[in-house]
């Protein structure tokens, strides 16, 4: 282990022509779900917002960032399927 960085890679970059790893692609997608978990707490505690205009764009934001998510998620398994 590098002590330094704390990771084993050694300091070296990607090649920007390295295909993803299958297991790679479902790291993203398990962050991209936990990213979807975070925002439906918050959306949760929108609720608890008295002001119905904020309440109301806030909970606009979640929807937003949601469909975000979905998108990458839907993203995240094409490139799966082909690899």
């Amino acid at each position: 282990m590098n002590e330094t960085t704390n990771n084993t890679d050694c300091g070296r970059t990607p090649s920007p022509n390295a295909r993803p790893t299958t297991l790679q692609i479902l790291d993203i997608y398990d962050l991209a779900c936990n990213i979807g978990s975070m925002i439906d707490v918050i959306d949760m505690a929108v609720c608890d917002i008295l002001d119905g205009r904020q309440r109301n764009a806030m909970a606009t934001v979640c929807d937003v960032v949601m469909d975000k998510m979905d998108d990458l998620k839907r993203q995240i398994e094409a490139v799966r399927e082909e690899l």
